[in-house]
């Protein structure tokens, strides 16, 4: 089933210990205090980390697909992003569009527009099965205003409902269908 790819995601996320979504991990060893962004490629390690621990040992379901970081994509007018995280086939060899399963982004404490639209493309032109939304702080009122605000500029949005998903510290996984139905 293709959502398990979704619920070892997320208990990765949840085994990510507290210490990487704060700023002390890092300021501890600095004079100068931690960009939000610096914490985030942190928290962003430790998560590639516990994802690759189960998917250790669950390889079998994960024979065929790579996790990759920060790695080129192709986005709209033809210019590369980097997503924060991929579960794919590879970037080239056979089949390996119908093997794209997540395209992650990430943050600490905010919505960004920008992140969302990748996700959107990646789901829309690249074949990805899944989008997640990772907005570590950022509570699920909070989502869903910035959700009915933005809906509107992705005219095909409602049939990605059930496979953009956002996973918070304070509400867990869910996704828009569920924002789209409270």
């Amino acid at each position: 089933m293709e959502e398990e790819y979704i619920a070892d995601l997320f208990a990765a996320y949840g085994n990510i210990p507290i210490k990487y979504s704060n700023k002390s991990v890092i300021h501890s060893q600095r004079q100068v205090e931690p960009t939000t962004q610096q914490i985030e490629r942190v928290f962003s390690a430790e998560l590639y980390h516990q994802l690759r621990k189960i998917m250790d040992i669950k390889e079998n379901r994960y024979i065929d697909l790579i996790l990759h970081t920060e790695i080129g994509k192709l986005i709209n007018n033809n210019t590369v992003q980097h997503p924060d995280m991929v579960l794919h086939g590879g970037q080239i060899g056979p089949n390996r569009e119908n093997n794209n399963k997540i395209f992650l982004e990430l943050k600490m404490d905010e919505f960004d527009n920008a992140d969302f639209e990748k996700i959107y493309y990646a789901l829309e032109n690249l074949n990805y099965k899944y989008g997640v939304y990772i907005i570590h702080n950022m509570g699920i009122n909070e989502i869903r205003s910035v959700f009915d605000r933005i809906r509107n500029g992705y005219p095909n949005l409602n049939n990605y409902l059930s496979r953009i998903y956002f996973m918070n510290a304070k509400n867990g996984v869910f996704n828009l269908n569920y924002l789209n139905n409270r």
